[in-house]
């Protein structure tokens, strides 16, 4: 008999950090991919020379950088990559090395930690509060090769590092020669304050910067870049071309072509507004159903945020019976490294659940969490 391939959810998925999939601007990338692939050259089709990708998708990215992050760099400066976990992985085998430390914020997402720990590197983790990673807890008595962060939205929690941390992160780097590496994964999506530039904007030769295209777009595209210092361009050039050579490259002319005539832009713009809604959806739906038993932050930006519940959460018991109701739900517990710190913390994602599910979801939240 010929294997099923595993069912996928269905149900209410909180999942943090996703997407609405439902709203991939599926007809103007098939019209884009159409153009794109009628005006590719016949000798585009071969193996790229450069494995850093297509050069116009990385003078295009430069660009949007400029205007959306205030990071000024140079197309030779950018590898596109599969997807941001690639970028990660790949800096992780250049920089660590077996007895290595890493310094990585606590808590994060569990894949990354997997990522850094199968080099045999020493994952130190470093506690994070309202103001993003406390770089005074940063470790003294080992000096790190590179230090992981999400400035922008930290992951999952939301917070945002504040500018007196990041020139202090920046100093703690010069210092001990260490790469900082910065994960901007979904903050352009920003709903109060001015938007956050980028903490590589202070140091273009400390940090590596990483972006990605499966939030704004979508995660099957598998599309992520890294913007990188010159000092490590030619090694991860190396390792990118001795991996998979280079990116396939029809995605990347369409993706380029996409960004050329302003697609992207406006279907950032316009999701802009469907998340705003949903986040207004979830937080007026926690205030109304938990009232004072809610305290909700992280919420200024990206695709989730975090409702911390009054009450005990009874962990993986609550869990396992939303899920039998076909409700996904995602404890910060899951994220962690050092545990009990964050036993009442739920991490809500908005971005790929609709107003009627968020409300019912919430409900049935409430109905599981008063059987504890």
């Amino acid at each position: 008999t010929v294997a099923e391939p595993p069912a996928r959810f269905q149900g209410i998925d909180f999942r943090p950090s996703f997407p609405a999939l439902e709203h991939i601007p599926f007809k103007k990338w098939k019209e884009t991919a159409i153009a794109a692939y009628t005006n590719t050259h016949s000798g585009d089709f071969g193996y790229d020379e450069d494995p850093a990708g297509n050069w116009q998708l990385r003078t295009n990215i430069c660009q949007v950088l400029l205007h959306t992050k205030g990071i000024r760099c140079l197309p030779s400066q950018v590898i596109i990559t599969a997807g941001a976990t690639q970028a990660i992985a790949m800096l992780s085998r250049l920089l660590l090395k077996p007895g290595d430390a890493v310094a990585i914020e606590d808590p994060n997402a569990t894949f990354i930690q997997h990522i850094f720990e199968s080099t045999g590197a020493d994952i130190i983790p470093v506690p994070v509060d309202e103001h993003g990673l406390r770089v005074d807890d940063m470790p003294t008595h080992r000096r790190p090769k590179c230090v992981f962060v999400t400035p922008s939205h930290q992951f999952p929690l939301g917070s945002i590092l504040s500018i007196g941390r990041r020139i202090q992160l920046i100093d703690y780097a010069r210092q001990t020669g260490c790469y900082i590496i910065e994960d901007d994964y979904d903050s352009e999506f920003r709903y109060a304050g001015m938007p956050v530039h980028a903490l590589r904007e202070l140091d273009s030769e400390r940090i590596v910067y990483i972006g990605t295209f499966s939030k704004n777009l979508f995660p099957a595209l598998r599309i992520g870049y890294m913007v990188v210092p010159h000092e490590l361009l030619d090694p991860l050039l190396r390792l990118k071309k001795l991996l998979d050579m280079h990116c396939p490259i029809l995605p990347q002319i369409t993706l380029a072509r996409f960004i050329t005539e302003r697609h992207l832009e406006h279907h950032i713009a316009r999701m802009k507004r469907i998340y705003s809604k949903r986040r207004k959806c979830l937080i007026a739906g926690l205030s109304n159903i938990f009232g004072n038993r809610v305290k909700i932050s992280g919420d200024a930006a990206g695709l989730h945020l975090v409702a911390e519940m009054a009450e005990s959460f009874c962990g993986s018991q609550v869990v396992a019976q939303l899920e039998e109701l076909h409700i996904k739900v995602y404890p910060a517990e899951r994220y962690t490294i050092v545990k009990g710190r964050y036993e009442n913390q739920l991490i809500m994602g908005f971005g790929n659940v609709g107003e009627i599910n968020i409300l019912e979801g919430i409900k049935a939240i409430e109905s599981v969490l008063r059987q504890c």
